[in-house]
């Protein structure tokens, strides 16, 4: 098999277990849909990840992911484990903005300072 062969199989396989998971989870009350959201968005994005489009793995990754019967569950349980969360990837993506908010903030407060100054 050549490269692209690898990733459109993983593709193929990812896809099919997002749609298994995705048909569970539509037979799920709301609520339990709400509880499970962070896992959805999760779950979405190891399958973009997982796209042959993107050619976001290695070919020594997309081999290794193929070993697993279900790679989006391997992804994810080895994800939820690991020392990096949610959070950290959040505030990372948030942070600039955070950043420019602030210096803003500040200097607006130095405005209104140096105008009831005078």
């Amino acid at each position: 098999m050549n490269k692209q062969q690898y990733r459109d199989k993983l593709y193929k396989k990812a896809l099919k277990e997002f749609e298994i998971f995705k048909k569970e989870q539509l037979k799920e009350s709301k609520e339990s849909i709400f509880n499970n959201a962070s896992k959805i968005a999760i779950l979405n994005d190891f399958m973009i990840m997982c796209d042959k489009e993107y050619d976001y793995f290695s070919l020594d990754e997309v081999q290794s992911l193929l070993k697993n019967e279900y790679p989006l569950d391997t992804l994810y349980n080895y994800y939820i484990k690991s020392d990096v969360g949610s959070f950290s990837d959040i505030h990372e993506a948030i942070w600039y903005k955070l950043r420019d908010g602030v210096k803003e903030m500040n200097q607006n407060k130095k405005l209104e300072n140096q105008n009831k100054e005078r």
